[in-house]
């Protein structure tokens, strides 16, 4: 895909990659090693996850079809 944005949201950084019609959406993240246009490929490390209160790492992933948001757990790898 290609990374279609990265942003920051109350201190914490976000990546948002297109793939086509789908886009996916990575958020948390306490740095980010990718910037906009870049292309990315399955696997690729687009930054660290930040931890949550507890002290571990907390990752919000989103995945969507244009506007209809998806149900990632069939795409991600077991």
């Amino acid at each position: 895909g290609e990374v279609a944005a990265v942003f920051t949201t109350s201190g914490l950084k976000n990546v948002m990659v297109r793939h086509g019609s789908y886009i996916s959406v990575y958020c948390n993240l306490s740095s980010v090693s990718v910037r906009q246009g870049q292309r990315v490929s399955a696997r690729q490390n687009l930054g660290a996850v930040a931890n949550d209160a507890s002290g571990k790492p907390n990752l919000y992933f989103q995945l969507q079809n244009e506007a209809a948001t998806l149900n990632p757990e069939a795409w991600l790898a077991k």
